[in-house]
């Protein structure tokens, strides 16, 4: 299991409903975990984004530094609401799904972290810049066309 923890953090599966063990541990994870630690966890995935190639050129050496404590912060973080906040529920996700049942546990938390981090008007000022691009009257046509 715990060689597969960064596969289940990391992979997204789309459309996956929450059995009942997996919500709840998808609660008991929110829960237990404070605004800094999922913007820690937001972190993390900026770091690991900026690891893929295309995005490389982007990331800085001081970046490039964080990057390993940051990943140690987050394994931190990981083994204290498996192992201490939330066992119980851990075990009866893991034993009801598999590793997915965890995943989806752990999915919900990112999502919530990114919905923290807009919340931050400079971040949601940056996230709504394209829309100076968007020809208004153009995706208008196509969203009433009959």
């Amino acid at each position: 299991m715990i060689r597969f923890l960064p596969v289940v953090l990391l992979l997204q599966v789309p459309g996956l409903a929450l059995a009942d063990s997996a919500a709840d541990l998808s609660t008991c994870v929110a829960d237990n975990t404070s605004g800094k630690q999922r913007k820690d966890l937001a972190r993390w995935v900026f770091f690991a984004m900026a690891a893929h190639p295309d995005f490389a050129a982007y990331a800085t050496p001081e970046l490039n530094a964080a990057r390993d404590p940051t990943d140690k912060m987050v394994a931190d973080l990981v083994m204290h609401l498996i192992t201490e906040q939330c066992p119980t529920q851990a075990n009866a996700a893991f034993r009801d799904r598999g590793a997915a049942g965890i995943q989806v546990a752990f999915e919900a938390l990112g999502r919530l972290a990114m919905l923290e981090l807009m919340t931050n008007p400079d971040t949601a000022a940056a996230m709504s810049g394209f829309q100076k691009y968007v020809n208004s009257e153009k995706v208008g046509e196509a969203l009433l066309a009959k």
